[in-house]
């Protein structure tokens, strides 16, 4: 990975199911860059509130669950709903979503994909030219779908 000093470093991008955010970290644990999804999200207070019901436990939203990267890229699926809407009754585990965010390693969105088809994983191809993904809802078929990046 190339920085923009012109450095070459091994470098590691997180992104986060209870906020909306991307890190960028060097390999001494460094944080390199943050970026911010803003989806109006407000402070999940039931994370740190004792006393939370299960209500406000169910309106926490829900934003990233699986991260990919290549050497160019970081992919990140998001789900962009509450607790609530993913747990309904009589739905368990389901596929998340259709959305996946791209960024830079300089923490600089890229490209927002949105997907024929919700999805559970997913996988990225070396040289960013397509997506491998599954689904719980169809468990004997992957689905390839071409970047445009």
């Amino acid at each position: 990975m190339t920085l923009p000093n012109g450095s070459r470093q091994c470098i590691f991008a997180a992104a986060y199911d209870k906020f909306p955010f991307l890190r960028i970290y060097q390999k001494n644990g460094d944080l390199l860059y943050e970026s911010r999804y803003l989806n109006g999200q407000e402070f999940p207070l039931a994370l740190v509130n004792p006393n939370s019901s299960q209500k406000s436990f169910g309106q926490i939203m829900q934003n990233y669950r699986k991260i990919k990267s290549t050497t160019e890229y970081i992919y990140a699926l998001y789900i962009g709903k509450t607790t609530s809407e993913m747990t309904k009754e009589g739905v368990g585990l389901d596929d998340f979503s259709n959305e996946i965010h791209v960024w830079d390693w300089l923490g600089n969105p890229i490209q927002k994909i949105l997907l024929d088809r919700n999805i559970f994983s997913f996988c990225v191809a070396n040289n960013n030219k397509y997506l491998i993904c599954s689904s719980l809802n169809s468990i004997d078929k992957l689905y390839k779908y071409k970047l445009q990046l």
